[in-house]
């Protein structure tokens, strides 16, 4: 069986350090606080909403979430959005996904500034990320980044498959992957996998969101997979990887639950604090 990721050891280990970060007493101590803006919450939205709003119950600072009703204009939710951000109270700013499908998610994202974007959405936040002009990044490309130091996996001429094309997973993978030098494919429909292709990856990041759906048959011996799908089957949280069939194959997996996803909960948190440190501490 191939290492499996304990992504709970790893958040607190990240969680410790962010106790001793020196601008998390200041912004404690000033009542700074992370929103949260929530359109028609889902279970599963609610679900992730918790999990932020008990890490910073940890850290001392407080999450507001902002629930909005779905018949909610753009045009009034932007406006609520920038308003939210010319606020010193709040240091960083959470869209928390999915948006209702009439609403337009691109112009919600870049109504945040960058300076308090800590799930890096806009396109300013992006393209400071991709132009490696950030102290920060994308959450689950921080978590994923973290578990290749803590492994030392190096990537550098590495094959890597990223299953999934959405602004939270894929399109950030893609980019960070490319950046440290590996050779970077994309597949955004599970209906349309090129096997051969996939069965040469040495890493691959699932982000479909369809529970089960890499098997033990799809990949060669000895890949890492970075596990970062969420699905719930019935009422259970459920990954895009079937790790039954891929435990025995594998030289590195993480859980759902268990392993990307607290990870990048707690990098949240961090990037709040890296943004504050940098945009906002002489805020009084």
């Amino acid at each position: 069986m191939g290492k499996i990721v304990d992504g709970k050891a790893l958040a607190q280990k990240v969680f410790k350090d962010l106790k001793q970060h020196p601008f998390l007493q200041k912004a404690v101590s000033l009542k700074r606080k992370i929103v949260i803006i929530a359109v028609d919450p889902t279970p599963e939205t609610l679900t992730f909403i918790k999990l932020k709003i008990k890490a910073g119950q940890e850290l001392g600072l407080e999450c507001e979430v902002r629930k909005l009703p779905p018949e909610i204009t753009l045009e009034n939710l932007v406006q609520a959005i920038k308003e939210l951000a010319k606020a010193q109270g709040f240091i960083g700013i959470i869209i928390q996904l999915p948006v209702p499908a009439q609403l337009n998610a691109c112009a919600i994202f870049n109504a945040v500034p960058f300076q308090k974007d800590i799930d890096v959405l806009s396109e300013a936040g992006y393209t400071n990320f991709i132009n490696f002009n950030s102290e920060i990044a994308p959450p689950v490309v921080g978590a994923i980044r973290l578990i290749c130091q803590q492994e030392k996996i190096e990537l550098r001429g590495k094959l890597v498959a990223v299953l999934g094309a959405g602004k939270l997973i894929g399109i950030p993978a893609l980019a960070w992957f490319a950046g440290q030098g590996a050779l970077v494919c994309s597949f955004n429909n599970e209906q349309r996998i090129v096997s051969s292709l996939l069965k040469q990856a040495e890493v691959v990041v699932c982000g479909f969101g369809k529970p089960g759906f890499l098997k033990k048959e799809m990949v060669k011996p000895g890949v890492a997979v970075f596990d970062a799908g969420y699905s719930l089957v019935n009422g259970k949280p459920t990954g895009d990887a079937d790790f039954e069939s891929l435990k025995s194959v594998v030289s590195l997996i993480t859980l759902v639950p268990g392993g990307i996803g607290p990870l990048t909960v707690s990098l949240i948190f961090k990037n709040a604090l890296e943004l504050y440190k940098k945009y906002q501490v002489n805020e009084k």
